[in-house]
């Protein structure tokens, strides 16, 4: 988790010193956040769609190793 909110916010530093008119092109406008926003919003459920289906791969593999040592 801790790597993917490193990844997140070099993602986000990498965006704002890719082209200075760019970015200044949308900071002017007030685009600049609404953009951040949701970049930060997909890559937050993104993250939350792997973290929900690595518990339910590792409570599957759990049942498995049960399931196993009983027979």
């Amino acid at each position: 988790m801790k790597k993917f909110i490193l990844s997140v916010l070099i993602t986000i530093v990498s965006v704002l010193n890719s082209s200075a008119q760019t970015v200044d092109h949308y900071n002017s406008s007030g685009k600049l956040m609404a953009v951040i926003l949701c970049v930060a919003v997909i890559l937050i459920g993104i993250g939350l769609f792997l973290f929900s289906m690595e518990r339910r791969i590792s409570s599957m593999e759990q049942s498995l190793e049960d399931e196993a040592s009983t027979h």
